[in-house]
């Protein structure tokens, strides 16, 4: 379950709510076939791979997750969307999200990926406070801490659309 804490704070010229998501961290295991699949459908120069809801595949350095050019539809048959990260030249850490299968073949910042990538970082850097850059062609800055059982990330938002809906 997701938790929202806000946060009201008033700036020289107007009060500012900022909303920090909860989230429930998502454990991962290490897969027996993924290895290969990934190597199959997205780089050979990959360090780790890894498995929860979605496979956590772990490269190098940042400019190999940004070179990245998958074959998104051929690698539907994954079965799980793919989160692919790295150390960053400028951040604790870089990502990028692919979505074989749905609508949206790459996510430009998400947070529900970060419920994974966050505990794996914390581990592999001993840090509890993180900055952290979804490298994706839109892309964003989060800021992520580990709470032990819940990681808390936040970052800047634009509204990209208002309006109404009317069902019927």
């Amino acid at each position: 379950m997701t938790k929202f804490f806000v946060r009201p704070f008033f700036t020289y010229c107007k009060r500012i709510t900022i909303t920090i998501q909860s989230f429930p961290y998502s454990p991962h295991v290490v897969p027996q076939l993924s290895r290969k699949l990934c190597t199959v459908y997205l780089t050979p120069n990959q360090v780790e791979v890894r498995a929860a809801r979605d496979y956590l595949v772990v490269l190098e350095n940042q400019q190999q997750v940004e070179a990245l050019t998958p074959d998104i539809h051929a690698m539907k048959p994954l079965g799980k969307l793919v989160c692919v990260t790295a150390p960053g030249d400028d951040y604790d850490f870089v990502s990028r999200f692919f979505c074989p299968g749905e609508a949206v073949v790459g996510d430009p910042v998400t947070s529900s990926a970060h419920s994974m990538l966050i505990p794996y970082w914390h581990d592999r850097l001993g840090k509890n406070t993180m900055r952290a850059r979804q490298v994706s062609p839109r892309g964003g800055d989060l800021h992520c801490q580990w709470q032990g059982d819940r990681v808390l990330i936040s970052g800047q938002a634009v509204t990209y659309l208002e309006g109404k809906i009317f069902l019927r």
